[in-house]
């Protein structure tokens, strides 16, 4: 597109210094780039004259014309009566206009946080609206195991509304219970068969065992007092002699059954003497007891054998508690038998003290066989009994409402924050509409028009701290309205500035300025059309204020695009009728029109240039673009490359501060973007071996110069910063070097990483 919009002034002719008769048409939004002494402050100088202004139909000459410049600075930062460090920002101002720039500044706080509380509203109505269908899906999804696979016939009624069952599920008392107990309960009292029926374990009674008799303690001996018997108790094999003899005696046939030698006729006889009557009653006692031992022993075995064939499912525990204790009652059965053969295969040994009682051991298979019975019963107490289905239903939704007890207690914590802060919103909104009704009130009440500079100064600090400036702050010096100070915070104290740099003096100018610009001026709150000027800005400002000013410039160029849009219906700010912004420095330069280069119905680029003549020239920056049927202009940035500006400052920067700073994107941009370094690794490559020795210099005296090596570290060290952080002085002390020192271990960086090729060609060196 050809046209431009033309507004207010529409022409400017410039016949002053440097400039013979040079004109330029302006359009809405105006951005003009130069070198120092091409005569940009000419060009600001004559608009704020509006001496050589031409004015767009139906526009006014009347509007307000702001200029930032030199001059502003001069004007309305001056010190007071020549105190270091004091100073005011405008003449003396009326007390009543504080009043009405702070209500009318409060109106607005208070209708952006109406906005902001009114939208705050409705998002929490929206979480509180979906609030029981959000918990209610994490419930669902938790319990799906439950409800679909392991109790689903206690989910009657809730089967397909989740949020139906999250609220019946909340209000059960949770219950802790064993998954695998109610499983099983549930399966034993829902199953659609007959369920089978047992009979109890067979009991017993621990004690049912013969107490041990005192025959086994006793050894039984023969006193018959016979030739024979004297003779076989004086070899100590009386015992072994009547076993043997009843052992093997018939199946001898009349012979010894060791020497094969005929017995005796009347051998019995003689071996029957042996035994006295005692003798014969002892043993007959013993082999009584042994016979009532072991029958009662056979029938606990088949009573405790028979009751592991119960078909009952017995739970894991019991069923091995049983087995153990059974087999344990065996093992020690067995060793007693062993001990009642032994004493009736030798009548005289002594096994009391061997022999064991093994009631202890059957009232532990009593106790086994009484749990197992105890749940024999339950079992057949839940098949026989139907209320025990709607037991089960109790029981798996307590369950299921004890495992959720984590999720309903963040619905409730949910549910009572949203609850607390509907209310407080509602509370805050009726407040602040009460509070805008009575500001327009007082301030309709209030009728002198003056610019207060304490409201300037609130608003400036409210601006240092919203973009996150620490530097200084500013405050009322006490005792002097409308006087001014500097202050300080280093380490928690206070300090007040003895005297203000340029670049201070310089920075709150502009706040000044742009707060100026975008405040109201009239008595009622209404904001007056503008036409705003700004002539290089950023001079003395080191990176960081830089930064902040670009965005503080780019907010007010949004204004007066504003008047482009021409959107009524949004309420659009539009009070700055029209912008010239004038710069030598390329990178705040593009700051701030690198998202307005393709406006060029309202936006326009020149260039300043003076010839060999040193006259001036103003140069409109735009190119043809051919398209089918025809072609179109575009804008044109006289600052067209930004790595080139960031060379272009280098070269021509006397700030340390800021040669440190284009020197880190520089590194950043060539080495690390383009190059493929890491930082760690082009650390290493310079500073690490014969590298190192690149940065040093060996002075007369015979000691090491380590600047350049400073210098190049703080460089490197500045790349681990990152592009969005501020805090370049935690590795940089500009007062420690010049700026020539700096350039010179910059292009050593160069040299050691084999590039010096790129540094002259970039820093215009010609060999």
């Amino acid at each position: 597109m050809d046209q431009k919009v033309r507004t207010y002034i529409d022409k400017v002719t410039v016949n002053e210094r440097t400039y013979h008769n040079v004109s330029f048409e302006p359009t809405l939004i105006n951005f003009f780039f130069g070198k120092n002494g091409s005569g940009k402050s000419t060009i600001a100088r004559a608009i704020r004259s509006k001496k050589p202004l031409s004015w767009h139909p139906g526009s006014s000459s009347d509007t307000v014309l702001m200029v930032y410049n030199e001059d502003y600075i001069r004007d309305n930062i001056q010190s007071y009566g020549n105190i270091p460090g004091v100073f005011t920002m405008s003449e003396v101002n009326a007390r009543i206009k504080k009043e009405v720039d702070e209500k009318t500044k409060e109106r607005s706080d208070a209708r952006i946080q109406q906005r902001t509380s009114e939208e705050a509203g409705t998002e929490l109505k929206g979480r509180y609206d979906t609030l029981d269908d959000r918990h209610a899906a994490k419930v669902w999804d938790k319990t799906e195991q439950w409800r679909k696979t392991d109790f689903p016939a206690t989910q009657s009624g809730y089967t397909t509304s989740k949020k139906k069952f999250f609220l019946a599920l909340h209000k059960c008392d949770p219950v802790q219970a064993n998954p695998e107990e109610l499983i099983q309960f549930y399966q034993t009292v829902f199953t659609t068969e007959e369920p089978p029926r047992y009979d109890p374990y067979a009991t017993i009674d621990y004690r049912c065992l013969p107490a041990p008799s005192d025959i086994l303690a006793k050894p039984i001996i023969s006193r018959a007092d016979t030739d024979f018997a004297r003779f076989f108790r004086a070899l100590g094999n009386l015992d072994w002699v009547r076993h043997g003899h009843e052992k093997y005696m018939q199946a001898a046939d009349g012979k010894c059954p060791f020497c094969q030698q005929p017995m005796p006729f009347s051998f019995s006889e003689d071996l029957e003497a042996c035994y006295d009557d005692q003798y014969r009653q002892d043993l007959d006692a013993l082999k009584a007891f042994v016979k009532q031992y072991k029958d009662t022993l056979n029938r606990l075995y088949v009573v405790l054998t028979n009751n592991q064939k119960n078909p009952f499912p017995v739970s894991d525990n019991w069923k091995e508690a049983y087995q153990y204790e059974f087999d344990m009652f065996m093992e020690k059965a067995k060793n007693n038998v062993n001990l009642l053969d032994q004493k009736l295969n030798q009548p005289s040994s002594e096994i009391g003290y061997e022999f064991e009682d093994l009631s202890p051991y059957l009232h532990k298979v009593s106790d086994c066989i009484s749990a197992i019975n105890e749940e024999i019963a339950k079992y057949m107490h839940l098949i026989t009994d139907p209320a025990q289905k709607k037991e089960c239903t109790a029981n798996v939704w307590s369950f299921m409402a004890y495992e959720c007890r984590d999720l309903f207690a963040e619905y409730e914590t949910e549910k009572k924050e949203l609850e607390t802060g509907l209310t407080a919103n509602e509370t805050t909104v009726n407040g602040l509409k009460t509070q805008i009704r009575e500001l327009t009130k007082r301030i309709g009440e209030l009728n002198k028009s003056t610019v207060n500079t304490t409201k300037v100064m609130d608003d400036i600090n409210a601006t240092l701290r919203s973009i996150g400036f620490k530097g200084f702050y500013l405050r009322e010096k006490p005792g002097a309205s409308y006087v001014y100070e500097l202050v300080r915070e280093e380490n928690g104290s206070i300090e007040i500035a003895k005297d203000l740099s340029e670049g201070e003096r310089n920075f709150i100018a502009f706040l000044y300025f742009y707060h100026t610009v975008m405040g109201s001026q009239s008595d009622d709150g209404r904001v007056d059309d503008k036409i705003v000027v700004i002539d290089d800005p950023v001079s003395s400002m080191d990176q960081q204020t830089l930064f902040y000013v670009s965005a503080l410039t780019r907010e007010m160029i949004a204004v007066c695009y504003n008047n482009f849009e021409m959107d009524e219906e949004k309420g659009a700010d539009e009070h700055i009728r029209q912008f010239f912004c004038l710069t030598h420095n390329p990178v705040f330069f593009r700051d701030i029109t690198y998202n307005r280069i393709s406006q060029y119905e309202c936006v326009t680029f020149f260039e300043i240039t003076k010839d060999k003549d040193n006259h001036s020239r103003i140069e409109e920056c735009w190119e043809e673009i051919s398209a089918t049927g025809g072609g179109y202009r575009i804008n044109k940035s006289p600052v067209r490359n930004y790595y080139d500006s960031l060379w272009h400052e280098l070269r021509t920067t006397d700030s340390p501060e800021m040669l440190m700073s284009v020197a880190r994107q520089i590194l950043e941009f060539f080495f690390l973007q383009t190059g493929g370094y890491k930082s760690a690794k082009l650390r290493d490559l310079l500073f690490e071996g014969d590298n190192k020795r690149e940065f040093e210099r060996q002075l007369a005296d015979g000691s090491t110069d380590r600047t350049y090596y400073n210098i190049a570290t703080s460089m490197i060290a500045l790349l681990d910063v990152g592009v969005t952080n501020f805090n370049d002085g935690l590795f940089f002390d500009s007062s420690a070097f010049s700026v020539d020192q700096m350039k010179d271990a910059f292009a050593i960086i160069f040299d050691v990483m084999k590039q010096p090729q790129h540094y002259r060609l970039m820093m215009g060196i010609h060999e």
